[in-house]
């Protein structure tokens, strides 16, 4: 099958992933906190946007972390069966660039984990101009 446009990639995506639910663990709580939360000098009262939040393992890890204003963006509608129901609804499902024109709000902190294969760098740099509408400096 030859993808034209993301939304076909995401047609036959499920049949080569395996989804996994998002339990936190020791390993992950510091992997993000040496990939995060340390050198973006996060904290609890920021407000977190995560762009391709998959089945929302770093989401889940905001959670642990006390963080309580945080958002999601996913373009793989599958992944919400297996989120918690309290982090399923901060996401939303749908294309990344147009999420980032509906966001009438900014966020302190945006974070983006995925992967080179499912979020090509091409696309990305698509996006960077649109980031700096939803973004909001701070260093407390």
């Amino acid at each position: 099958m030859d993808f034209l446009k993301l939304e076909d990639f995401y047609q036959v995506y499920d049949r080569h992933r395996t989804y996994i639910r998002a339990e936190v663990r020791r390993k992950h709580l510091r992997n993000y906190d040496e990939q995060f939360w340390r050198p973006a000098r996060a904290s609890a009262g920021h407000s977190v946007l995560e762009l391709g939040s998959g089945t929302g393992l770093f989401l889940a890890y905001l959670v642990c972390k006390g963080v309580t204003d945080f958002t999601g963006v996913e373009q793989d509608e599958k992944v919400i069966d297996y989120m918690p129901d309290d982090i399923a609804r901060r996401v939303t499902i749908g294309d990344l660039w147009e999420s980032l024109d509906g966001f009438e709000r900014k966020f302190n902190r945006i974070v983006s984990s995925t992967s080179s294969n499912t979020f090509p760098i091409s696309r990305a740099a698509g996006c960077w101009p649109g980031l700096g509408t939803c973004w909001t400096p701070t260093t407390a």
